[in-house]
């Protein structure tokens, strides 16, 4: 079996973008988030809107930026914003074709991209920077599921959090499952915080249901001097 220090793993930038959302819109098939952002739409449509939706995230991460690194051959990919770049940039919106997909999704898919998932994970990295401006965002980390249990997800962190520690930068991403949270755990991450979508209207799988705990999600962060920790545990 091929361990992580001989994962082989190469970056690219907004050239990368159709490839990395076709592989992320398969490996976030069921991901609680996800899921609760499309769950107003038929489930004959969720899967096309899954992939536009990727494809419009993505390229608004590529107009400002965004790195995206693949591990062996496309199994895994992480898509990586850099110190001072935002994906919800305002110039880059109407390129990225962000509001043709939140017209698609409604009042009630714009209400929960733009309003709830992200003020409430906004509140979480500020509460965990302190309003520092300069920091690494893991926008996106997701292996196909016939390749997980190989540490390809855990070797693209590493390689962020090498890059960070190289720049003395912390790193700031949001777990969306127990399994994610665990592993970030594991990599040296802290947890600022435990947010929930949707409660009483979203089951903790992200589909709809009536009074429902909703889905949760770990903002977490990583600063440098936890290197040699997250390495220990290794």
């Amino acid at each position: 079996m091929m361990t992580e220090s001989e994962t082989k793993i190469t970056g690219g930038g907004k050239e990368r973008t159709q490839q990395a959302a076709e592989l992320l819109s398969v490996a976030f098939s069921t991901d609680p988030v996800i899921t609760y952002l499309l769950n107003m739409l038929p489930a004959s449509k969720q899967l096309s809107y899954r992939r536009s939706l990727f494809d419009t995230l993505l390229t608004a991460g590529g107009l400002n930026g965004a790195t995206f690194n693949e591990a062996d051959g496309w199994q895994s990919c992480a898509v990586l914003m850099h110190p001072g770049q935002r994906v919800d940039n305002p110039f880059t919106l109407v390129q990225s074709g962000l509001f043709s997909v939140l017209w698609n999704l409604g009042v009630k898919g714009c209400v929960r991209m733009l309003f709830e998932y992200t003020s409430l994970t906004d509140a979480a990295k500020y509460k965990a920077l302190h309003n520092r401006k300069r920091f690494y965002y893991v926008f996106f980390v997701g292996t196909l599921h016939e390749y997980r249990g190989k540490g390809l997800s855990s070797a693209l962190i590493r390689d962020i959090q090498a890059q960070a520690a190289r720049d003395q930068l912390p790193v700031w991403l949001e777990a969306t499952t127990s399994y994610s949270h665990q592993l970030y755990q594991k990599l040296g991450f802290d947890t600022v915080g435990e947010i929930v979508l949707g409660k009483g209207k979203a089951a903790p799988d992200g589909t709809e249901a009536e009074g429902g705990d909703g889905v949760k999600i770990w903002g977490m962060i990583w600063w440098p001097q936890k290197e040699s920790t997250a390495e220990s545990n290794n």
